[in-house]
C-alpha cells in the first residue's frame, strides 16, 4: 500500500519485482517447471504463481512459501479476495469444472465452493464476504443445460445463491448456444451486482445490462442503459467508482462501435465521455475515484477527469501493439 510495486515473471522461469524506480530485482531462483500465472495480492504482500498443476503462494515481506495448492488440473481462472487473504480458483476440463477457495488464515486445503458443466466470471465483493460466479449445466426449467446463471456464495460456501433463477421465466427449449450471463462485476458497497444477459433465440453476441441484489430479495433484475438507444453486443460492461458515486459504462454496440459513458448513481442520466474518434477497449477507475483511465484500439492510453474536460493521452504505442491487463491500484 502506497508503493508502486509491480511483479512480472519473464520466460525463464524468473520472477522480478519492480517500482517505478530503479531497476527490477530478482524475487526467487527460477523453477524447474515455467510460471504460467502471476497474481500480486492486492495489498502487495502476497504473491500467487502457477507452475503448471501447483499454485504456490509467496510472502514478499520473507520471501518464503506461505502455503498453496498442489494436482489443480486445468487451472482457468484465478482471483484474489481485496481482503488479500482469499483466493478463489476455478479449474477446467472438457466435460466439467470446479471453484474453490483458500484461506490463507486457516486450513491448507481449499473449500469447494460449486461444481458443474461449466463455471467462471468469478468476482470477489468488496468486502470479501462473497463471490458471485456463472455456472452452467443445470438443467433449468428455463433453458435446460445451457442456461449461464449467477450465483452468489459466502467465502467459505456454506450458502450458494441463484440470483437470475427467475430472470427470463418463460419456458424455452434448450438453445445450440449456451446463453445467459456473460459477465458481471460488484458494485463498491457489496450489496449489488451488475451483469450483462444473452437471451435466446436472440444473436448470441447480444447483450442487455442489469443489476440485481446480492441477496435473496425473490425479485427481478433492474435493466440498465435502456437510453443508449442501440443493441448493446458482447463486450459491453460497467465499471463503478471506488467511492461508490458514479459509474462508466464501456458500451459495445451491434455496429461495430465502443464508446464510453458515465452518470452519477444518484443521477438517472448518461453522458458520452469519449470523443467519437476515439475506439475504447478497456477503462478502470483511479483509486480516489477522480479519473477514468482507458485505452484504445489504435494503441493509445488516456486519462479522464471524472468532473469533466477533454480526455488527455498518456501513452501512445506504435501500431500494431496495443495496451492490454489495464490495472488501476
Amino acid at each position: 500500500p502506497g508503493a508502486p510495486h509491480c511483479a512480472f515473471a519473464d520466460q525463464e522461469g524468473q520472477i522480478y519485482t519492480t517500482t517505478l524506480a530503479g531497476s527490477p530485482a530478482p524475487l526467487l531462483i527460477a523453477p524447474s517447471l515455467p510460471v504460467t500465472r502471476l497474481d500480486l495480492a492486492p495489498n502487495g504482500l502476497r504473491l500467487s504463481l502457477v507452475l503448471t498443476d501447483d499454485l504456490d503462494i509467496l510472502d514478499l515481506a520473507e520471501p518464503a512459501a506461505a502455503g498453496g495448492v498442489s494436482g489443480l488440473g486445468g487451472l482457468a481462472e484465478l482471483r484474489w479476495a481485496p481482503d488479500s487473504q482469499h483466493l478463489a480458483v476455478i479449474t477446467r476440463s472438457a466435460t466439467s469444472a470446479n471453484l474453490y477457495v483458500l484461506d490463507l488464515g486457516g486450513d491448507d486445503a481449499p473449500s469447494q465452493i460449486a461444481a458443474g458443466d461449466w463455471l467462471g466470471l468469478v468476482a470477489w465483493a468488496p468486502d470479501s464476504k462473497r463471490l458471485a460466479f456463472a455456472q452452467r449445466g443445470l438443467d433449468h426449467p428455463n433453458g435446460g443445460s445451457q442456461r449461464q446463471d449467477l450465483f452468489v456464495s459466502d467465502a467459505a460456501g456454506a450458502e450458494v445463491l441463484n440470483r437470475t433463477e427467475y430472470f427470463e421465466d418463460r419456458q424455452r427449449p434448450a438453445p445450440d448456444h449456451a446463453f445467459g450471463v456473460r459477465w458481471l462485476t460488484w458494485l463498491a458497497d457489496s450489496s449489488t451486482i451488475a451483469f450483462t444477459w444473452t437471451g435466446w433465440p436472440v444473436d448470441p453476441q447480444q447483450v442487455e445490462v442489469s443489476v440485481v441484489a446480492a441477496a435473496k430479495d425473490g425479485g427481478a433484475p433492474t435493466a440498465q442503459l435502456a437510453a443508449a438507444g442501440a443493441l448493446l453486443a458482447d463486450g459491453t460492461r460497467l465499471a463503478y467508482s471506488p467511492d461508490g458515486a458514479q459509474v462508466a459504462a464501456l458500451l459495445r454496440t451491434a455496429d461495430g462501435r465502443r464508446s464510453v459513458w458515465g452518470r452519477p448513481l444518484a443521477s438517472d442520466t448518461w453522458v458520452a465521455l469519449t470523443p467519437a474518434e476515439h475506439t475504447p477497449l478497456d477503462l478502470c477507475w483511479t483509486s480516489d475515484s477522480l479519473a477514468l483511465v482507458y485505452t484504445t484500439d489504435e494503441g493509445s492510453l488516456y486519462w479522464l477527469d471524472s468532473r469533466g474536460g477533454l480526455p488527455v493521452r498518456l501513452v501512445a504505442v506504435a501500431a500494431p501493439q496495443r495496451i492490454t491487463r489495464l490495472q488501476c491500484p
